[in-house]
């Protein structure tokens, strides 16, 4: 099946992913550092059976949770920093190729492998974030 229409991909929303995890990780951290400090003031004040029960959960608490840094930066470096990559770099090599469209009598053939590439691009970009 070809395909005869304009493909628009919008990757807006994927570049906003990555610079908003920034503030995410900031917010984050801040919750968990004051998660952290009300434990500490809470354990230097307790006294009784149940101290050490409380700081058990709450230490596992804190293990589970880990760092969201950690889990955005493989989102953003593994896969939506490359998209976003190639997707510009599709994007650029298909606005030369738009320019000089004409020029030549060759340059349909040349611009084949281009569409291809754009789209693969395209479809990945789709797959990513989905289709509306």
């Amino acid at each position: 099946m070809a395909d005869s229409g304009f493909v628009r991909a919008d990757i807006g929303k994927l570049e906003s992913f990555v610079s908003e995890s920034e503030e995410a990780i900031r917010e984050f951290n801040a919750i968990r550092d004051e998660f952290d400090r009300i434990n500490k003031a809470l354990l230097s004040e307790w006294e009784g059976s149940g101290k050490s029960a409380y700081k058990e959960i709450a230490d596992h608490i804190t293990e589970k949770i880990g760092s969201i840094k950690d889990v955005l930066d493989v989102i953003n470096d593994k896969v939506l920093k490359d998209v976003i990559d190639q997707y510009h770099s599709v994007d650029k090599e298909l606005g030369e190729n738009n320019r000089h469209a004409g020029e030549s009598k060759n340059q349909g053939t040349a611009a084949t492998p281009t569409a291809n590439v754009a789209a693969t691009a395209v479809n990945a970009v789709n797959s990513t974030v989905g289709s509306k």
